[in-house]
């Protein structure tokens, strides 16, 4: 070496690669913040989005209540902050789904009862056939959407001068 340069001593060395260390951990911690921001917002968009095509399809069937079931005397059988159960004609008596063809084809049969209920968190549907006779469970435990906060009222029924029903069948089916 020539008179005036010198390298970095073990000190120099030392406090650098510190420095350079906590800077390190610094933008791993940043980084590792944003990653689960982001996990966390991308699960919340799917329950959203969960939530939004089962309110669709609830509505569209629920539109349906009453539908084609002349042999039935209440289109809504059940009513209550937590669960909403009804019937009606859901798939226009086609033999396909969900029920089939014997259900369809029966005596006064051909109708669907859908249970909608909350329970632990999830949104839960079933949906039974109608045999002329009786009830026949064909779609257990669907679920429709998971991950919900809590057991809090989900349904609220209102009549047609927008006054809110209390929790009962009959209310409801006579509203």
């Amino acid at each position: 070496m020539k008179g005036g340069e010198r390298g970095f001593g073990l000190l120099e060395m030392t406090i650098a690669s510190a420095v350079m260390g906590l800077l390190m951990a610094g933008a791993f911690t940043l980084l590792f913040r944003s990653q689960v921001t982001f996990e966390l917002q991308l699960a919340n968009a799917e329950i959203r989005q969960q939530a939004r095509v089962s309110i669709e399809r609830m509505s569209t069937e629920l539109r349906l209540a009453g539908y084609r079931i002349d042999n039935l005397s209440e289109p809504i059988t059940r009513a209550g902050a937590n669960v909403l159960q009804f019937a009606g004609d859901i798939d226009d008596s086609d033999v396909a789904a969900p029920c089939g063809a014997a259900f369809e084809n029966a005596a006064d049969g051909g109708a669907e009862r859908l249970t909608y209920e909350v329970s632990v968190g999830r949104l839960m549907r079933q949906i039974d056939c109608w045999d002329g006779n009786s009830w026949t469970a064909e779609f257990t435990n669907q679920v429709g959407a998971d991950n919900m906060v809590g057991e809090q009222v989900v349904f609220s029924f209102f009549d047609e001068a927008g006054a809110e029903l209390g929790p009962c069948a009959g209310a409801v089916s006579a509203a």
